[in-house]
């Protein structure tokens, strides 16, 4: 994948991150009505998206946003504009945040000895 400037990757629609990939919303397109449907379910610039599988004729694609399955149709998906995120080895700081935020140790856990 390409960087644009500053770093950043390109933005593309939704419909295109495959699944597993992780995805954070960058604009909504679309008439108002659209954009609120999109917004009602979640997919609001900021949240962050994982692509978890299409369907056997491609259509629909389902996505996880936040802790809730949303399936969307191809059509609805290419409205959505997004980046991904960048890939990061487990225990990183993204994963340690999320573990803060549980109230769990965020360091190496070793068991007790016997």
């Amino acid at each position: 994948m390409e960087e644009h400037a500053h770093g950043l990757p390109p933005v593309q629609p939704l419909h295109q991150a495959r699944p597993g990939e992780r995805v954070e919303i960058v604009a909504l397109e679309g008439d108002r009505e659209r954009r609120q449907r999109l917004m009602d379910l979640g997919l609001v610039p900021g949240t962050r998206v994982e692509t978890v599988r299409r369907s056997p004729l491609g259509d629909p694609i389902l996505y996880r946003v936040r802790s809730t399955l949303v399936a969307l149709r191809r059509e609805d998906a290419a409205r959505v504009q997004v980046r991904h995120l960048a890939v990061e080895a487990p225990g990183g700081p993204a994963a340690q945040a999320v573990t803060r935020s549980h109230g769990t140790p965020t360091g190496p856990v070793t068991p007790p000895e016997a």
